[in-house]
């Protein structure tokens, strides 16, 4: 974990041209395999289920994304690199994604308050037309479970946060008949490319 980061949160809106976000859109709803009972957090005393899905290789303290395995997914690699240089104009360093997924919500399905491993936790929201009034934004809270922000679900932007901020998908108005769904970078500061091969490596 670093010690660099800056407890910063932002927002930032149009992180893809519009063509090119639509077409990310489209082929990322063309994905049906997503996995049932996924849990956003086990430590929550009550579970609550969502489904998820693996973008590129999704293993928890996974310290690298190799290139490789990027390249598999221009569309979501192309997405990435926007994202970093969003991080980077904010938080002033570069960044290396370890876990890359992503999570599905209906009705009745929110998520529960939980932290992140790594440095940094991205969000993207690829859900077109999505109505202001269906809600399902992401909320950020305090140690006392106290909402301290709200970022609303808007199509085509990022939400970022320092990873142990506590934070979970918000509730979904009873109107919303559409699948909410997120794109999830997490993220850790970029410093030492040969260690986290050299884990990966061991680590197959």
């Amino acid at each position: 974990m670093s010690e660099i980061i800056e407890p910063i949160t932002f927002f930032h809106d149009g992180v893809l041209a519009h063509d090119d976000a639509v077409t990310l859109s489209d082929n990322f709803h063309k994905n049906k395999e997503w996995t049932t009972g996924w849990s956003s957090s086990k430590k929550s005393g009550t579970e609550q289920w969502h489904w998820h899905r693996s973008i590129w290789q999704d293993r928890k303290n996974m310290p690298e994304l190799l290139l490789n395995i990027m390249d598999e997914d221009p569309d979501i690699k192309i997405l990435w690199n926007n994202i970093n240089e969003q991080l980077m104009k904010v938080y002033k360093q570069s960044f290396r994604p370890i876990r890359a997924y992503a999570n599905a919500h209906t009705y009745g399905v929110d998520g529960a308050t939980h932290i992140d491993d790594g440095d940094v936790t991205a969000i993207y929201y690829p859900c077109q037309d999505w109505n202001p009034e269906w809600e399902g934004g992401t909320g950020l809270f305090s140690k006392e479970d106290e909402c301290i922000k709200y970022c609303r679900y808007k199509f085509n932007r990022v939400l970022a946060f320092p990873a142990r901020t506590r934070h979970k998908a918000m509730p979904l108005a009873k109107e919303c008949m559409k699948l909410r769904t997120v794109i999830v970078f997490k993220c850790v500061v970029d410093v030492d490319h040969e260690l986290y091969s050299k884990w990966y490596n061991e680590n197959p």
